[in-house]
């Protein structure tokens, strides 16, 4: 065994995340590795248990059943008084009553349209809580033909207005008893009486009489082969039903029997209708197979596929299987396989009929279980040619398999778990004593025992680990099975083949408030150790400390030897005789008027006198006394509320304490405090061979108490500005697989750029490079392509031509890359562009052709033959796109083409080259959104092919400065593919050329005033910087004029920006999206008020008059609200189901989203024109007066594509 232990950063991405673990086995390259996936969520843990159960297990139908509900703190106590709702839904439910084996009592045949009542509503009410936490509920059942269950979920507010769920079901019975029908034989041949013995029992398995009907039918399928596409034989299938006369019968305690003779062979149906004592229906009955010459006349089917049926669901070593083949053949032969990883058994054996079947002697080393194979061969049949030419007669064939279970011997190991005591108080010490005892005797056992917090356990419904079932359960067949007879007897259509899954506060000014300890140290998994070893006698002792956590610990222990496994669990709860919990926001915004509560809890005595006193620091203040009493009965909680205000930004430290009779408790909780809105940038980037004057005008809607100020940079060097580039690549926040190779180029292809400019700790660079190619599996799909998102998209030609290159970079500079990955994803690009190729997104014809070229260059860097594309595409090169024109220059220099070529094709960029006064960029005029193409990713191209090609390009430092021109206000290019492009051809021209050697003074003033001033002599990298508050900058004006001066040889480049703190925005902003929301309650009215503790449903809506590529929509909620996360195993499955059918058509745009504490984020990869809603809830968890921030739409690869609404203020009463 092995183990690790890695920190999930405080930024990290929400959502779904997955870890690998693949041995490195020296001299083995195919070796399977093993997947966990777990989830990371901004979200409070579960601070109670909520339980819900039915007063018994099962009802008949129209019943009244009665549900027992409760809820308990996870320190102990109930929420005694606590809001509650609950409501019923019904879903289909199988049932047959124990000990009558081999007897069917629900038959499959009388329930398929059963499936258009799941799901129905039945009930939906509220209630409270009595004083002890608990309620009792009733609710009439629905009237049923066939068993139902019926589901009820329960969900209860604290008084800190968390709402957690629960969920219980009944079976539901049709009626007082079943009927269960029981072949005498197994085998009925025509000419047979078929018998069946029929028993009315009761759910719990009590015979009783009943007056049964029985009515009787024969199912046949008549088929008529008819030519298809390409000629392929294709079936044409008619279902005929023939009845047979009606019987009545009497079934007595001791049964019944029901005999008919068929005097066909075939499939028969038997339906058994009775009524109980409450005239209830009840419906029963079987179906049977009669044996006999001639087709059986089972529905054939192109798939080509055979049916197998077994007659058990599992099996022990030494018994034999018996499958039943439905063969529509009249005789045929069959190739019997046991198979697992391999080929453990084969035989020949005939079937004859449709109706045969073939016994599998169950061996021990079938464990733990096997796929029986049949592959059914009928030679040449009597069957004439038709007259259209068709050979009817010629050998056919078809294949089926099974899956055995094969139940194991004991190989299970049951450990038990003993603490000092089942109830702590915070801090104390607890000891665990383990036992975990192997069926062999003297060997010691291996177990990992973990400690966590229930209420973050609870959040997924995390279950112990359960290593028996991993070891012994199902694992796949691993066995590829070929067919050459496809290249005798025609096409063939045979389906996959098994499955291919295997089991599987210290720094606070004061740690005490009112006299009271306060409680800062908090830790959801208080002890972790993979690996405690027991004695021989199997025992084991562990001790570990409690953090300052309220809550219940579940303890897990893990036990295994080389072939046993065995888990356990305990739990201890963890509370004080008085106790105070924070109920804050879980941030803020600077100017939120808030509730700062806390909720105390009284377990001391009846009289329940407490002290409370609150203490804030930090960015927020509390208004009126520090200290209140309340009375607060024994057994019950209660909030205790203080006005507070955000009033800076920064953390926020709110403590309380309560004192009763002689308990008392402390806690110390943090959250922060941001502005209302993002911080905004606005910059010039300029250069100057003599002097230049710069007008600034103060932005309009700023926020004066903030940190604002004026920056200024001074260099002499054109490739100054890449450090906000690389800042901007290397920390933005929604990572496809596109931008998590941009962020990895800069680093492969220009270390040493990085590290002559110092933009940044160049070893950490290389770490996160390193970590980001070792994701590259993670994205790739089947098919060997490459999609941008994990798990969720197709392939992409383009981004599997550009993860390529990068990786390709990524080796030559000495990384480690996924060589297998990369494989694949190379003989993948190579099929990219046929016809049968799946693909993520439909290319236009420029696009097809640019993302052609830049295979052809990729591939040909891989050493793959690419003279055929590459022909192709130079037959028209004329016509090609620029950027085409530029990879196909590559291509050709990768490739190691004539130089009668390559200046041909250096030449035809050259020709589309404009020219300003300083300098020169490459226009780009089609539009081509799947390859993330503009003008700067198009002139950066061209760039960069022209240097590397060593074509003579005089205007590559025009071309240069030019880039560098567009650079946007906020220090960057428009997005992370065309700074990464941006980024890889300003490298390539610094190593190539860079003009005069510089030697001048600089100077930046303000009337007359120095602001920043410095030398360059030499070849620098080095810039001078300087940050100037506005007020130094502006004074009393709204405008002011900067000029920036050099004297001497050389070039200087500067930048004058503005880092400001914008108060609101008052007027909604169209710049390509059209945005608003809406707040209704969760069926969809509209509100009047928000309310704390209730909850609603917010509604985006977005519009755009043109299709846009990769969109990401941005709410960001005001500080009173919680978005509730519906994926979580505490909450409401119907609540959930709203969302599921507000967002649930794909075409509506937005495929993923994430949630986090203070925003919601919705992503769409293509969003067409039109009006597109997502919608999402939320909880109003604390009363007060909030900011609402804008919501924001734009495309990720052109930001300044965007629209926002405006800043809006919230009230929750």
């Amino acid at each position: 065994t092995f183990d690790l232990k890695f920190d999930i950063p405080k930024t990290a991405y929400t959502g779904s995340w997955d870890i690998s673990f693949t041995p490195q086995i020296k001299g083995q390259q195919d070796v399977s590795s093993a997947y966990y996936n777990f989830q990371v969520e901004a979200v409070k843990q579960a601070d109670f248990k909520v339980n819900l159960r039915p007063e018994q297990d099962a009802y008949f139908s129209g019943d009244t059943a009665q549900f027992l509900a409760s809820a308990q703190y996870n320190f102990g106590s109930p929420l005694a008084g606590a809001k509650a709702n609950w409501n019923l839904r019904r879903m289909r439910a199988w049932f047959e009553p124990k000990g009558f084996e081999g007897y069917t009592f629900t038959p499959y045949f009388l329930r398929e349209d059963e499936y258009k009542e799941d799901g129905k509503l039945l009930l939906d009410s509220t209630g409270n809580l009595d004083d002890k936490g608990v309620l009792n509920f009733s609710a009439r059942l629905p009237k049923v033909d066939f068993p139902v269950t019926v589901y009820a979920e329960l969900g209860v507010q604290s008084p800190a207005r968390q709402d957690l769920f629960a969920r219980a079901d009944v079976l539901v019975h049709p009626a007082s008893f079943y009927l269960g029908a029981k072949l005498v034989t197994d085998r009925v041949e025509l000419g047979d009486t078929v018998q069946a013995d029929l028993l009315a029992v009761t759910p719990k398995g009590v015979r009783t009489s009943a007056t049964v009907t029985a009515d009787i039918r024969k199912e046949q399928w008549f088929s008529v082969r008819k030519a298809g596409l390409s000629g392929r034989l294709e079936w044409v299938s008619e279902k005929k039903v023939t009845n047979l006369p009606s019987q009545t019968l009497q079934v007595g305690t001791d049964g019944g029997r029901l005999s008919f003779k068929p005097t066909e062979a075939g499939n028969y149906f038997v339906t058994l209708t009775s009524k109980d004592s409450s005239g209830r229906t009840v419906l029963g009955g079987f179906n049977v197979m009669v044996y006999g010459k001639g087709q059986a006349y089972w529905q054939k089917t192109d798939d080509d596929l055979l049916v197998l049926k077994q007659d058990k669901n599992s099996y022990k070593p030494g018994k034999t299987a018996r499958i039943a083949v439905e063969s529509p053949y009249e005789n045929a032969l069959a190739l019997v396989t046991v198979e697992r990883e391999g080929i453990l058994d084969a035989w020949i054996t005939p079937v004859k009929g449709g109706a045969d079947y073939v016994e599998v002697p169950v061996k021990p080393n079938y464990l733990p279980n096997v796929y029986v194979g049949v592959t059914l061969v009928r030679g040449r049949s009597a069957d004439p040619v038709n007259d259209k030419g068709l050979d009817l007669g010629k050998p056919q064939g078809k294949v089926g398999y099974a899956n055995l279970t094969v139940l194991p011997d004991s190989k299970k190991i049951t450990p038990v778990i003993k603490t000092d005591k089942t109830r702590y108080q915070p801090g104390e010490e607890v000891t665990l004593k383990l036992t975990a005892k192997p069926h062999l005797k003297n060997t010691p056992a291996e177990v990992a025992v973990m400690v966590v917090d229930e209420g973050v356990l609870a959040l997924t419904n995390y279950q112990t680990p359960d290593l028996f079932n991993q070891y012994y359960g199902s694992r796949p067949v691993s066995v590829f099975t070929m067919d050459n007879r496809v290249y005798v007897v025609g096409q063939r259509n045979f389906g996959e083949k098994g499955e291919n899954r295997g089991g599987g506060g210290a720094n606070y000014a004061a740690s005490k408030l009112g006299g009271v300890d306060l409680r800062t140290n908090f830790a959801f998994t208080p002890y972790f150790n993979a690996v405690v070893t027991t004695d021989k006698k199997g025992r084991a002792e562990v001790k570990f400390k409690l953090p300052d956590n309220l809550t219940k610990f579940r303890i897990m222990a893990v036990a295994l030897t080389a072939d046993e496994f065995g888990s356990a669990e305990a739990s201890i709860q963890v509370s004080k005789p008085v106790m105070v919990t924070p109920n804050l926001p879980r941030f803020a915004r600077k100017g939120d008027k808030f509730s700062c509560g806390a909720v105390v809890y009284n377990y001391e005595d009846k009289k329940g006198e407490l002290t409370v006193t609150a203490r804030a620091e930090g960015a927020v203040t509390l208004s009126g006394p520090d200290t209140k009493t309340v009375t607060v009965p024994l057994g019950k909680a209660q909030e205790v509320a203080w006005a507070c205000e955000a009033v800076d930004s920064g953390e926020a430290r709110v403590a309380f304490s309560v004192k009763g009779r002689k308990a008392q408790d402390g806690v110390l909780s943090k959250f922060t405090v941001s502005p209302v809105e993002k911080k905004q940038t606005l910059s010039v980037y300029a250069a100057t061979k003599g002097e230049q004057e710069e007008l600034l005008d103060k932005p309009g809607n700023l926020n004066e108490a903030a940190d604002n100020e004026i920056t200024l940079s001074l260099a002499s060097t054109a490739l100054l500005n890449l450090k906000g580039s690389m800042v901007y690549l290397l920390t933005y926040p929604y990572d496809c697989l596109e931008q998590k190779m941009s962020k990895a180029l800069p680093v492969i292809a220009g270390a040493q750029l990085v590290e002559d400019f110092k933009l940044g700790d160049t070893a950490q660079y290389k770490k996160q490079v390193q970590e980001i190619l070792d994701l590259l599996p993670e994205y790739q799909y089947a098919s060997g392509g490459l999609g941008y998102w994990k798990n969720t998209s197709l392939p992409d030609p383009y981004v599997t031509a550009y993860a390529l290159k990068v990786n390709y970079l990524a080796k030559k500079a000495g990384y480690r890359v996924q060589t297998k990955a990369l494989d694949k994803a190379v003989s993948w690009l190579e099929t990219a562009f046929y016809a049968k190729t799946t693909r993520a997104y439909r290319y236009s014809s420029l696009e097809t052709d640019t993302a052609r070229a830049y295979a052809a260059y990729v591939l040909a860097l891989y050493g793959r033959n690419v003279q055929s594309a590459f022909n192709t595409l130079y037959a028209k090169a004329d016509s090609l796109p620029l950027p085409a024109q530029a990879y196909l220059l590559k291509a050709a220099q990768a490739s190691g083409r004539s130089k009668t070529i390559k200046n041909a094709l250096g030449q035809r960029l050259l020709n589309r080259i404009v020219f300003t006064p300083e300098s020169a960029y490459f226009d780009v005029p089609q539009e081509m959104p799947w390859l993330h193409m503009d003008n700067t990713k198009g002139t950066a191209l061209a760039l960069d092919a022209l240097l590397y090609a060593q074509y003579p390009f005089e205007q590559s430092f025009q071309t240069a400065h030019w880039l560098l021109t567009q650079l946007n206000a906020e220090g960057h290019w428009n997005n992370t593919n065309v700074n990464a492009a941006v980024f890889k051809a300003l490298n390539t021209y610094y190593q190539a050329q860079e003009s005069v050697t510089p030697d001048f003074e600089a100077s930046v003033k303000l009337a007359g005033k120095t602001l920043l001033q410095n030398t360059f002599k030499g070849r620098s990298v080095d810039s001078k910087t300087a940050s100037v508050p506005f007020d130094e900058v502006y004074g009393n004006k709204g405008e002011a004029r900067l000029k920036f001066a050099k004297e001497g040889a050389g070039t200087l480049y500067y930048t004058l920006g503005q880092v400001y703190e914008p108060r609101r925005y008052d007027k909604p902003v169209d710049g390509g999206f059209t945005v608003s929301r809406a707040i209704t309650t969760l069926d969809g009215k509209p509100v009047s008020e928000i309310v704390a503790g209730e909850r609603y449903k917010i509604t985006l809506t977005v519009k755009n008059a043109t299709a846009r590529n990769f969109v990401v929509v941005e709410d960001f909620i005001p500080a009173g609200f919680e978005i509730v996360n519906t994926s979580l195993a505490t909450e409401s499955a119907a609540q959930g189901a709203v969302l599921a059918g507000d967002n649930g058509d794909y075409y509506n745009g937005f495929e993923r989203s994430e949630k986090y504490d203070d925003r919601l984020a919705a992503f769409a990869d293509y969003l067409p024109a039109g009006t597109h809603t997502y919608s999402y809830l939320v909880s109003a968890s604390v009363p007060g007066t909030f900011a609402y921030p804008c919501l924001w739409a734009s495309q990720m690869y052109e930001p300044s594509v965007f629209g926002r609404n405006a800043t809006e203020t919230l009230i929750i009463k």
